[in-house]
């Protein structure tokens, strides 16, 4: 499985959404192929299997330039979704 995310460590949000990966992976023993970039970015981008993860259709999570953050339950379900499509 390949799995890969952009993030930015000053955002608080997006620290917590990188260690929720990196633990959700080592917890299971997922052995991943896993990239992450520290970039400055609103919004963290997941990859599973070269597919971006996408946020539920709830729109409390939005920002202003129309992006939405993915929650911690989109990011599980990709990941659970790319580990049993292996």
């Amino acid at each position: 499985m390949e799995v890969g995310l952009v993030y930015s460590s000053k955002d608080p949000r997006q620290a917590l959404t990188r260690e929720f990966v990196v633990n959700f992976l080592s917890d299971r023993g997922v052995l991943a192929e896993y990239t992450e970039f520290d970039q400055p970015v609103e919004v963290p981008v997941l990859t599973v299997n070269g597919r971006a993860v996408r946020p539920s259709g709830s729109r409390k999570d939005r920002i202003p330039n129309g992006s939405r953050f993915p929650s911690l339950e989109d990011i599980t379900k990709a990941l659970e979704r790319g580990i049993w499509c292996l």
